[in-house]
């Protein structure tokens, strides 16, 4: 067993070392390549000269305060990420994990495209913004892979590829998918039966406000639980409209995020 999980460093990952197998889907955090208002393709970089990077950014993590030429940059615009990948020895089936990127993007592996969330545009008018965590399965087509992910935001206050990104067996990481969306399942459960309770306690002694006002609070933290991290609400409503997901999930919120 590993004592230390790779990162990637000037936009390469070596996972020559990592066993899947026993050590479990690994997250692609580090130094990518990072592009800032470029949406490049998957073939710009057969070209030579490559494109150059504007630089080097931590992932997981936002592009507010990047600094482009000196000057931080907000948390609209658009860009491109890429990292590359060596992987130990080719396997059949490989799966990646997605959560959410601010607030619309494109995946693609060796030159092909993998999966998109909402429409990347370069600007608020092409572009579509969703979130819809998801596991997406494929066959290492070589040792070597090579990611370019398209990311867009015009539609939220921070932008970038925030949550990590999870490669590993596809077994594993639908485990791993499976085991998370149970995990919150069962405390919205638990959450929506202690609301449901003081509410039915406040209907038969309406004269005492305060379980109305407890029960409503876990009714709505409850919520909360469905339309962040793996916002399973996604399932229920697919066509759920992006604006109204986002301002679900923060009525309770401390902060946004």
């Amino acid at each position: 067993m590993h004592s230390k999980i790779p990162a990637a460093i000037r936009g390469k990952l070596d996972l020559t070392a990592w066993d899947f197998e026993s050590e479990g889907p690994v997250p692609l955090n580090g130094e990518w390549a990072f592009y800032w208002n470029r949406h490049l393709k998957p073939t710009d970089f057969a070209q030579m000269p490559s494109p150059k990077p504007t630089g080097l950014i931590v992932v997981p993590g936002v592009w507010n305060g990047y600094e482009v030429a000196g000057q931080p940059i907000s948390g609209a615009g658009y860009a491109t990420y890429r990292l590359q990948i060596r992987l130990g020895y080719l396997r059949e089936r490989l799966a990646f994990k997605f959560l959410d990127m601010a607030t619309a993007f494109a995946v693609y592996v060796n030159g092909q495209p993998l999966f998109s969330s909402g429409m990347p545009g370069q600007t608020r008018q092409t572009t579509k913004p969703r979130f819809a965590p998801q596991v997406i399965d494929f066959h290492p087509p070589a040792e070597h892979l090579d990611i370019v992910i398209r990311v867009s935001n015009f539609h939220h206050r921070k932008g970038g590829v925030w949550e990590a990104i999870y490669l590993g067996s596809a077994n594993d990481v639908h485990a791993m998918r499976e085991g998370s969306l149970l995990v919150n399942l069962l405390l919205f459960g638990s959450i929506a039966i202690i609301g449901l309770y003081h509410l039915s306690l406040f209907a038969l002694r309406p004269g005492d406000q305060s379980p109305l006002f407890f029960g409503l609070y876990c009714l709505i933290m409850g919520l909360r639980m469905l339309t962040t991290g793996e916002r399973f609400v996604m399932q229920l409503v697919p066509g759920l409209h992006w604006e109204i997901l986002i301002k679900a999930s923060y009525l309770v919120s401390a902060e946004l995020l």
